[in-house]
């Protein structure tokens, strides 16, 4: 599992030193639907497009070089503000961060830390 950026150390992909913790992956489809209701109470709903990946993966004991690099990444991808790739050992996905890196530290400079992403379409 990997994940790159023509932003981050040249190019150089930040392969995850291990998998997410065991229930600590979801993958949901996103479809954004907005629904509506009339002011005769019927509802309508529809939907901007035919779905998105969504990712969570927590790791709960990360070493602080491995989150001094996820750190890094943040910074190039500029938080959520640009699209990278991600590849979760059997498909690669253009995803961006939707929401901010928070390092919790578990133990002396160990981190446990949850990544949120969101494919792009």
């Amino acid at each position: 599992m990997w994940i790159n950026s023509a932003d981050y150390d040249s190019g150089t992909k930040l392969t995850f030193p291990f998998l997410p913790d065991i229930g600590g992956q979801s993958v949901a489809k996103n479809y954004n639907n907005t629904i509506i209701e009339s002011t005769g109470g019927t509802e309508y709903a529809y939907s901007t497009h035919d779905g998105k990946l969504s990712w969570s993966l927590t790791f709960s004991n990360i070493d602080s070089t491995f989150r001094t690099n996820l750190e890094t990444f943040e910074v190039a991808v500029s938080g959520d503000g640009e699209s990278f790739t991600f590849n979760d050992d059997s498909t690669t996905y253009t995803v961006r961060l939707t929401s901010p890196l928070t390092f919790s530290e578990v133990a002396v400079q160990r981190y446990s830390v949850t990544i949120d992403m969101l494919e792009n379409s």
